[in-house]
């Protein structure tokens, strides 16, 4: 049994005969032999001949079922009528490609007596709330997406842990400033940010792995208007003891945005 192409897709199921039929093509795309009266499943890799389809631009496509030589014997299939297994198309997409983007301007900032002072070289950057500004920290990392042309989903991912014992909640936030260097950049002149936070990951433990931060909506936005230089600030959203830590962009697990 032989399953050929057919160019003509405009056929009707209620109006085909045999008289009408749609001319299939000359060579079959795969066989299969049929055999045994108890029912079973078959298939026919198509895939070159639906690549080829996809390409060009046709979405319609249409298949004929022909014997390569005669025989006193039918071949049965389920239509699509059946109560179950009918004729289906299995189509595998392929794996969605990921870009990860590094960067290399991120640092934190740090309030009260330090609030003019940078931390640019730190190979740390720190995110802590507190009481008192002299322990605020703050972090901003800044990168580039020319590279990246389409943005399906995109996370921040950075390698963190915490001071001490307990956790800390930390949102990314956005910001329109993107003119700060992180040799320059300080708590006095820290870009502002935008809003609530994009997302939120609790940090826990004082053993370093990745946390990840969802920021699709945000570089959805950033490259449609054709924004290519973007700004995520990091900040606790509460008061707590411990701090988190993340690895600079000097550290062996820097910062990346992972773009599907």
């Amino acid at each position: 049994m032989g399953v050929y192409p057919v160019a003509d897709a405009t056929w009707g199921e209620t109006t085909l005969t045999w008289n009408n039929r749609p001319t299939a093509g000359g060579t079959a795309l795969a066989t299969r032999t049929i055999s045994g009266t108890t029912l079973a499943l078959y298939e026919f890799d198509v895939t070159n001949y639906v690549r080829a389809e996809k390409a060009a631009g046709r979405n319609g496509i249409a298949f004929a079922l022909k014997r390569a030589s005669t025989s006193d014997t039918q071949v049965l299939f389920n239509s699509d009528e059946a109560a179950s297994n009918r004729p289906t198309l299995f189509i595998t997409a392929p794996a969605a490609q990921q870009t990860t983007l590094t960067t290399g301007t991120a640092s934190y900032v740090r309030g009260g007596s330090f609030a003019s002072q940078n931390f640019g070289s730190d190979p740390s950057l720190l995110v802590k709330l507190s009481a008192s500004l002299e322990n605020v920290r703050e972090s901003f990392l800044k990168f580039d997406l020319s590279t990246v042309s389409s943005i399906t989903s995109a996370k921040l991912r950075l390698f963190g842990k915490t001071s001490a014992a307990g956790s800390v909640t930390v949102g990314a936030y956005s910001s329109t400033n993107t003119s700060w260097t992180e040799g320059g950049v300080t708590f006095n002149n820290r870009p502002s940010t935008n809003g609530g936070p994009l997302s939120t990951a609790t940090i826990s433990g004082t053993t370093g792995t990745f946390y990840e931060w969802n920021i699709t909506s945000f570089l959805q936005a950033e490259k449609a208007a054709g924004r290519n230089t973007v700004t995520i600030a990091l900040k606790a959203t509460g008061v707590t003891d411990p701090w988190a830590i993340f690895d600079a962009d000097s550290s062996a697990n820097s910062p990346q945005i992972v773009v599907a």
